[in-house]
């Protein structure tokens, strides 16, 4: 059997830092829009990684608005150079963390009294340029 090689970063935790929902009497419309923003912290001492994704979603019609923030943790292991592990944190991380906001919005959008809102599965990697751009070091 082949040697198992230890991850260069680990979900420690997530939060749901913020959420609002707001609905009208509109007819849904099937339309559902959403957006996601991303911004990251590096802590070098702690060798932790914290991601805030912001994500809203509402439909054409406007009959309903929901914002959330959610916030992970991750821990990771510098390489021999001594550097970050940044793929596994622009690209990584996202995806690790999406499921938790797509469960919680369905959730959220069934206990609300209107139509159930599962968002697709996504590929994350798209948000990668904003995040890093939107990394801040402590």
């Amino acid at each position: 059997m082949g040697e198992v090689k230890k991850a260069k970063f680990s979900f420690e935790k997530y939060i749901i830092e913020d959420a609002t929902i707001h609905v009208s009497n509109k007819k849904m419309d099937k339309t559902i829009n959403f957006n996601f923003e991303p911004k990251g912290l590096i802590d070098k001492d702690q060798k932790t990684f914290e991601l805030t994704l912001g994500t809203s979603i509402k439909d054409k019609a406007e009959s309903f608005l929901i914002e959330i923030s959610a916030v992970a943790t991750f821990k990771y292991v510098e390489d021999e150079n001594g550097d970050i592990p940044m793929p596994f944190l622009l690209h990584n991380a996202p995806a690790i963390l999406f499921p938790y906001i797509r469960a919680y919005i369905a959730n959220l959008s069934a206990l609300s009294g209107i139509q159930t809102i599962l968002l697709p599965t996504i590929n994350m990697s798209g948000l990668a340029k904003e995040l890093e751009r939107n990394i801040k070091y402590k």
